[in-house]
């Protein structure tokens, strides 16, 4: 699954140093939710995300009925984004990593 969509950037948590974060519009969470591969208890699901010119693999957690993509800060400076700005956020879902573990 690939998909792209715009969000605003929100505090998350409020003041926290390191990040914020987006929140994926009910459609794409629509999508996310029907995947078969969502891991753990937050139901976390392993993307290749990119904003503007940055791209980084991370997660999307499954949080209070949305998906939240986590924008750490080094990402906002390269970028010259901040909280309150609306940003095209780009998703692919990365498959799950079954290789066996050495």
């Amino acid at each position: 699954m690939e998909t792209s969509f715009r969000a605003e950037i929100v505090a998350r948590p409020p003041d926290n140093p390191t990040y914020d974060a987006v929140f994926a519009p009910d459609s794409v969470a629509a999508q996310l939710s029907a995947l078969p591969v969502r891991h753990g208890e937050y139901g976390t699901v392993k993307v290749r995300a990119t904003v503007g010119g940055s791209t980084w693999e991370t997660s999307v957690f499954h949080t209070g009925g949305k998906y939240m993509l986590i924008i750490k800060k080094p990402v906002m400076a390269t970028e010259g984004l901040s909280v309150g700005e609306t940003v095209t956020v780009k998703i692919e879902v990365i498959a799950p990593d079954t290789a066996a573990r050495e």
